[in-house]
């Protein structure tokens, strides 16, 4: 990006409606036609994004298909090792990760800085001083989140009680360090959407690291086989990561301008991401105080299953999604609404039935796959997916405010969905104890619909019908599935 006061590369005021933006592209103040600057040309003709003149139904397709092969396979060998990994560790070692892995990702949203998401929409995402300026500065935060994991070891110790949080914290906050080496080379292949390669590096990575986490379970029999299982996976991705792109290599360097463009793009990004802590890890992070870490095993085991389609959907945004919307906005093309209408029609049909299925048949799906100690994993897994099908919905609609540049409306609608989810279990809890609470972090994700609603409708993308037609038929089937078949 180009210095913050260049009229083409602001980022777009919260007072500018999408008709204006869009009939303004590519003009300067004074209403001439912008030239690109020599930064801006490393970058393909007439994009903020690097996709080029190829088709964007193609590449969006193509993209897609590599996002759903990769993650889904992902996510098998995940609830496959899970599966594994049950059988050989008690939910109390789950329970205990859950807190370690809560910590990490604290940390890590509330020093997020948007570093990818700033390279990916840049157009100065391919200059190699951007890149390296970029990298740079990924190598510093993940040293100081290392470093910030040893100082909150000891109190996040004291306040769930678990000593051993002590040395588990800063071991597996490693993987913060060693992940801040990733290659650029990750951020340039997504930018362009060439899915391949990262879909491979990612499935090996992760297989190599369950393997190995697999391995460690069975020898050692406690919760260290799941931390160091995870930073030996790191460490792996990290290494690979330096072959993505042939003779591109990161190195140590400094352009003031591009470390400034980047975090002043990112200063907003940074408080939604702390903002969406409280959203992805609120639940986790209440229910460690008031549950015993067997029973919080078992429901960060449902919340595995919960997730999944919810999972697939944010990395579609991120891959896929969230590249194509900022290069449909910045060539302010007109069809925007249609294109994000038959994205979105199709994503709710190929994600919310999972969720109606999670929700009838969760308890027999867990009765039969894990062993008796999971047992009441069935019913949170159950009031998981019916609330998660709220999540659904709006995850593919929520990526177009980076996409458009308004990371600051993004983060009061991660502020919002924050005090909802508090608000939601506090209730829960008051009213229905631990049960309560549950139900209040699945009642949570169909809430803060209208926040999503408010922020999205100035640049024309809300769609009422059908958002508000999935949630009333979701409902339907919910509510008369259990009416029908009862508790299946």
């Amino acid at each position: 990006m180009l210095p913050p006061d260049t009229p083409d590369n602001q980022t777009p005021k919260p007072n500018q409606d999408f008709v204006t933006r869009t009939e303004g592209a590519g003009k300067d103040r004074s209403g001439a036609t912008s030239q690109p600057t020599s930064s801006e040309s490393v970058s393909a003709p007439g994009t903020a994004t690097g996709l080029g003149r190829a088709p964007l139904k193609k590449l969006a397709l193509h993209g897609a298909a590599w996002t759903v092969l990769g993650f889904g396979t992902a996510q098998a060998c995940r609830l496959a090792g899970n599966l594994v990994l049950t059988r050989l560790l008690a939910p109390e070692a789950f329970g205990i990760m859950v807190l370690v892995e809560m910590v990490l990702a604290g940390i890590q949203m509330f020093s997020d800085f948007g570093i990818g998401a700033g390279v990916v929409r840049n157009r100065r995402g391919n200059d190699p001083q951007f890149l390296n300026t970029a990298w740079t500065l990924q190598v510093m935060r993940g040293a100081g989140l290392w470093l910030t994991t040893c100082i909150a070891a000891i109190p996040i110790s004291i306040i769930y009680e678990a000593p051993i949080l002590m040395q588990l914290i800063p071991i597996a906050g490693m993987s913060a360090l060693i992940g801040g080496f990733t290659s650029t080379s990750v951020l340039s292949l997504r930018r362009d959407v060439n899915l391949k390669p990262l879909v491979l590096w990612e499935i090996s990575s992760q297989i190599f690291g369950l393997l190995c986490m697999i391995a460690l379970a069975w020898y050692l029999r406690s919760v260290w086989a799941l931390a160091l299982g995870g930073v030996i996976r790191v460490a792996v991705a990290a290494t690979t990561s330096q072959y993505l792109i042939p003779g591109r290599k990161p190195r140590f360097a400094w352009e003031h301008a591009a470390a400034l463009e980047l975090v002043n793009f990112g200063k907003w990004i940074f408080l939604s991401t702390a903002l969406t802590f409280l959203i992805q890890w609120g639940d986790r992070s209440l229910l460690g105080l008031f549950m015993t870490k067997p029973m919080l095993g078992l429901f960060a085991t449902a919340t595995i299953w919960s997730r999944i389609a919810v999972e697939v959907l944010l990395r579609l945004n991120t891959q896929v999604m969230f590249p194509i919307y900022a290069d449909l906005f910045n060539r302010g093309d007109p069809l925007l609404r249609k294109k994000l209408f038959k994205a979105r029609l199709g994503l709710a049909i190929a994600f919310v039935p999972p969720m109606w299925a999670l929700s009838l048949g969760g308890q027999w799906m867990i009765d039969l796959l894990y062993d008796p100690r999971y047992a009441e994993a069935g019913w949170m897994l159950q009031i998981l997916a019916a609330g998660a099908v709220g999540a659904v919905i709006s995850v593919p609609a929520s990526s177009i405010l980076l996409a458009v540049g308004d990371s600051k409306r993004h983060m009061i609608l991660q502020a919002g969905r924050g005090l909802v989810l508090i608000a939601c279990i506090s209730a829960g809890v008051y009213l229905g104890g631990v049960t309560g609470m549950i139900i209040g972090v699945a009642a949570s994700k169909i809430v803060d619909y209208p926040l999503l609603a408010w922020s999205i409708r100035r640049y024309q993308v809300w769609m009422p019908a059908l958002d508000l037609g999935a949630f009333l038929l979701s409902g339907m089937v919910i509510l008369g599935g259990h009416a029908y078949f009862g508790n299946i």
